[in-house]
């Protein structure tokens, strides 16, 4: 049997290296994630290493007694995550085997690192046997690190937490950051809610200090329970760290463990255990954002710190009801335009989100959620937006500070349009809350309707920075790419998109669209034929089709779609704005402006695109569009 590796700091078996310490675990040298318990779990193994750890004592380690949970399942899972992460199996167990109804026990052959617990203080060359004493230059080192130590635990346990942790020497600057979803260890799934709720209350907490990038809920969603290692996690969401944690909730008590872990070079800087009465969730939100921008060695101001602890506390009934609308309103944007999977989604987002207000009607975050909500189910139900517009007005009323109804107040004045009142929500939003991505794309829009169009891409890229997994913070982006006549940059980011979303009539709309401007018409024409399709439209109607024809030199077929279109044109400004499209790729400008004249008579909020419209770029310098967008007061 081999001997207990408690002396040392790493211990080795098979293909892996354990890493006691920093709590890591590699394979071959690649870093393998592995949650706080199933780690727990194997340091006991390999504390005994071929003794029975018996259930009991594991329950006793992973869980304090005043908390209850399902033992047996939140055990099975840790073991089970354990064993994946080794490539183990309990039916022929390499390293962990079972003994039913008794424990575990490690079965591995277990070889002692090199390194001691000294991290790297001794090597190779002044390591000796056990039965052969050290003499001469190495015992007066030894003497001298023990009187160290002993020197650092009377300073005080912090600082010999830096030196195990993470030393100054081996730590990089931290600008950007991703908490990864809390993981649910409560042994019941439908308490998932809770997890994620606090893991996006943590997010956006954090997201108000501005001298920090933290990534948005969106993305780092699509790493629940994923196997990626950090390095990979942190090249793929360009951050310099990552928050891992977890939530376990039972009988009024919450317990929630954080970790931070710097990617490259990968190192365990910090981690902090917080267990609190349920109606302390608040406070402890508060405690763990400051804790981490702390340790990241980020100056929190005066004004975000009081940001941090200044939330109206409410009773733990319409807590609960917010947290469970959060978590369905998040299904529901995810799921948006799968038939009715989205929209049952979002309603029973407003449902909870609405149970919260009757229960504290000055909950200012829930009126914020019921405004996101309705916000986003308003593009399937037009009544909704009506709906999402009292309840932003309700929240900043409440409380001015939150950033997520001046957003939605912002793209609601964009479409009335209120340009002056639109840019202020947007500006407020962002200045509120740095890291918020959807309301620099929000504020992107806005930019680029106005022909803003440098100051649109830099907000553009900023919100594809905060949320890089995201679909909808792509492809606005790369329309404004093609309307800023960005055309290879847009090709690019939309290629990428229709990769990964072919079933996204939009992002097949802007592709073809970049294609036909850059002069690639047969590639051009097939995707806008795609994304005819794709949201339902028949091809021969399609005013972006007919203009792709015309531009192409396909004047016949571009003229058929017109006269079809022309006669389904009484008096729809939808219609008339596409009619004069058409006209513009047929080069006959004086009919554009007809049209456009038509359209703007029977006003259409489709005209606040006139002067970013692709289709109308060569038109720009005409001294009747400028006419055109001065009357709609979209430039000076």
């Amino acid at each position: 049997m081999a001997s207990s590796p408690t002396s040392l700091e790493v211990a080795r078996f098979g293909q892996f290296e354990v890493n006691l310490r920093s709590r890591e675990l590699r394979r071959e040298g690649v870093s393998v994630r592995l949650p706080d318990q199933s780690f727990e779990v194997l340091a006991m193994l390999l504390e005994r290493p071929g003794e029975l750890v018996g259930r009991e004592e594991i329950r006793k380690r992973l869980w304090s007694d005043d908390i209850f949970v399902d033992f047996d399942h939140g055990l099975n899972n840790a073991v089970n995550r354990l064993r994946d992460a080794l490539g183990d199996s309990a039916e022929s167990p390499r390293f962990v085997e079972t003994l039913p109804r008794r424990g575990y026990r490690f079965v591995g052959q277990l070889h002692p690192a090199e390194q001691s617990v000294l991290n790297g203080l001794t090597s190779k060359a002044n390591y000796a046997p056990p039965n052969r004493p050290m003499v001469g230059k190495l015992s007066l080192a030894w003497i001298g690190i023990i009187a160290s130590l002993l020197l650092l635990a009377w300073l005080g346990s912090s600082v010999v937490r830096r030196l195990v942790v993470g030393s100054d020497q081996q730590r990089l600057a931290i600008r950007s950051i991703a908490v990864l979803p809390l993981e649910n260890l409560s042994g019941d799934s439908s308490q998932d809610y809770f997890a994620d709720g606090i893991t996006e209350q943590l997010i956006t907490e954090l997201g108000q200090v501005k001298a920090l990038r933290v990534i948005s809920h969106t993305s780092v969603n699509q790493y629940k329970a994923t196997r990626k290692t950090v390095p990979v996690i942190a090249r793929e969401l360009q951050v310099d760290a990552l928050v891992e944690g977890t939530v376990t909730r039972s009988e009024g008590r919450v317990r929630v463990t954080a970790n931070l872990v710097q990617a490259s070079p990968e190192k365990h800087l910090w981690a902090e255990a917080y267990d609190r009465d349920m109606h302390d969730v608040l406070s402890l939100q508060a405690e763990l954002s400051q804790a981490i921008a702390r340790e990241v060695r980020i100056e929190i101001t005066p004004k975000e710190r009081e940001s941090f602890v200044s939330r109206h506390p409410t009773n733990l009934e319409a807590q609960e009801a917010y947290l469970k609308g959060l978590s369905h309103f998040a299904r529901g944007k995810d799921q948006l335009f799968v038939p009715n999977e989205g929209k049952q989604e979002l309603h029973k987002a407003n449902d909870y989100f609405q149970q919260a207000i009757t229960i504290d009607p000055q909950y200012a975050q829930a009126y914020a959620g019921l405004a996101r909500s309705n916000t986003w189910l308003g593009i399937l139900e037009s009544p909704a937006i009506d709906a999402a517009r009292v309840a932003s007005d309700r929240a900043i009323s409440l409380d001015e500070n939150l950033p997520e109804p001046h957003m939605i107040r912002g793209g609601l004045l964009l479409g009335a349009p209120n340009w002056a009142g639109a840019e202020r929500e947007f500006l407020r939003s962002i200045e509120l809350n740095p890291s918020y991505a959807e309301a620099h794309q929000g504020y992107g829009i806005f930019l680029s309707l106005r022909g803003r169009f440098d100051e649109a891409t830099t907000e553009m890229d900023r919100a594809v920075m905060l949320d890089p997994v995201g679909r909808s913070p792509k492809t606005q982006a790369a329309w404004v790419d093609v309307c800023a006549g960005n055309y290879d940059k847009a090709i690019m980011r939309l290629q990428n998109i229709t990769e990964l979303f072919p079933n996204d009539a939009l992002s097949h709309e802007g592709l073809g669209t970049a294609y036909v401007l850059r002069g690639r018409f047969k590639e051009g024409i097939a995707e806008l034929r795609r994304s005819a399709q794709l949201s339902g439209k028949d091809p021969s109607r399609s005013a972006n089709l007919g203009w792709a024809y015309a531009m192409s030199g396909q004047r016949d077929r571009a003229l058929q779609i017109l006269a079809q279109i022309k006669r389904e044109s009484a008096h729809d400004a939808d219609i008339e704005y596409e009619v004069a499209l058409i006209y513009a790729g047929l080069g006959d400008n004086d009919q554009v402006f007809i049209w456009l004249d038509k359209a703007y008579r029977d006003r259409h909020d489709v005209l606040n695109e006139v002067w970013r419209e692709p289709q109308l770029i060569p038109l720009r310098m005409d001294p009747r569009l400028h006419q055109l967008a001065r009357k709609l007061g979209i430039i000076a």
